[in-house]
């Protein structure tokens, strides 16, 4: 058979998801050496699709393609070695193929190598080198570039913010279906960024995002159907679309629907099921969820009280920068409830949750302060923390403020 005809009619049966017969058209003799063939036959490799799974063979079909100039196979090269399938995890390798493809124009690439260069993988971190290789990316209205950069412009990252330009690029990116682009349009409807401010337009845009199954875009439609934000009010809408984005593995759509069955919204209440999705949220080192975890052990919710093990979840969120979990922890220093009891240990997490902005950190330290328990007493350290937490609406420290300034009254 004519090579070009057996070219053709391996990618017809690839593209229809006949595997199987593409192998057979793509392997033929006459094919041995053409790039667009040897790419597919590594993609089928890659796959198991048509064919037996095998790193090591696709790895060995892309290099061939690749040799022949063939920028998908760089790009598949590239993301092998960045997260080490196949291979030994290699950023350096990956910024080499990757730029190999770049240099030829490829999109992918283009955008893939602005992602080494933003996070500093294999390559000296730099957003101005990202913002030029997403720009080349977005020019050929490449998906990914345009959402990339459009996430550049948002954040103000190696240009000066605009979210004019990123709602612009984000639409232009969501229009061909990508859907983490969808979320960041929803983002900026929801809270009038760069666009007229609209609930009704951000359900849209996350609605069509998590249709396609973007778990961020069903933890998004969660929280507008919980607030009833553009639709009506729904907590049994809010955890349907909680669970899909918690099944999916998204660490919010966990927190989410483990607050739903904490307070028995849209669900029947159970501690149980709450703690489940805490936990799996900590092991993505959610300190949010470690902190809920620390309050069910104190207060023996959906567990027998275990203080050690509330200490032990307080201090992994604290030292993860959390600073409600930096106050937990400072009262059971102060209580010596699961730690030895130290007044020195509980400002000490105290200070550092006050100095967090945490206004029950504020208020605790204040406490100490006025009472000279763990520091030397100094009544202006106590108003000065006292008030830093009432800005906040703490009501206990306002009452403390009130209560310091009567007595001051002759």
């Amino acid at each position: 058979m004519d090579p070009s005809e057996c070219l053709e009619k391996g990618l017809a049966a690839y593209r229809r998801g006949n595997f199987k017969k593409a192998f057979a058209m793509l392997s033929a003799e006459t094919l041995i050496d053409d790039p667009t063939a040897q790419y597919l036959l590594g993609r089928m490799y890659y796959d198991g699709k048509g064919t037996r799974q095998s790193y090591e063979l696709a790895i060995h079909l892309y290099k061939g393609a690749a040799s022949k100039d063939c920028a998908a196979a760089m790009k598949s090269l590239g993301w092998m070695y960045e997260f080490g399938k196949g291979v030994p995890q290699s950023y350096e390798d990956a910024v080499r193929w990757y730029r190999r493809g770049a240099i030829l124009g490829d999109a992918s690439c283009q955008g893939y190598l602005g992602d080494m260069y933003q996070y500093g993988k294999g390559v000296r971190q730099s957003y101005y080198m990202a913002i030029i290789w997403y720009s080349l990316s977005a020019e050929q209205h490449n998906d990914y570039g345009l959402k990339k950069l459009g996430f550049m412009y948002r954040d103000g990252k190696g240009v000066e913010r605009s979210y004019e330009r990123a709602a612009d690029l984000f639409m232009m990116s969501a229009e061909q279906g990508n859907t983490d682009a969808m979320r960041g349009l929803g983002w900026m409807f929801e809270t009038g960024k760069g666009v007229a401010q609209s609930y009704e337009e951000a359900v849209r845009w996350y609605r069509r995002g998590a249709i396609l199954g973007n778990a961020t875009c069903q933890c998004n439609l969660g929280y507008m159907y919980q607030y009833g934000k553009g639709v009506p009010q729904s907590d049994k809408a809010a955890v349907g679309w909680y669970r899909k984005s918690s099944d999916l593995g998204n660490e919010n759509g966990m927190m989410r629907l483990g607050y739903m069955y904490r307070f028995g919204r849209g669900v029947p209440q159970s501690y149980r099921k709450a703690l489940e999705l805490f936990e799996a949220a900590a092991e993505k080192n959610n300190p949010d969820a470690m902190r809920n975890i620390g309050w069910m052990y104190e207060s023996g919710k959906g567990v027998e009280v275990s203080y050690e093990t509330a200490a032990g979840w307080y201090r992994r969120g604290a030292e993860l920068g959390d600073a409600s979990c930096m106050d937990s922890l400072g009262l059971l220093y102060l209580h010596g409830k699961g730690v030895p009891q130290s007044d020195k240990m509980a400002v000490e997490w105290f200070t550092r949750s006050a100095k967090n902005g945490n206004q029950y950190g504020q208020r605790d330290l204040g406490h100490m302060y006025e009472s000279g328990k763990g520091v030397i007493r100094d009544l202006k350290e106590a108003v000065h923390w006292y008030q830093m937490s009432a800005n906040q609406g703490n009501v206990t420290a306002k009452s403390r403020l009130g209560a310091m300034r009567r007595a001051d009254q002759p």
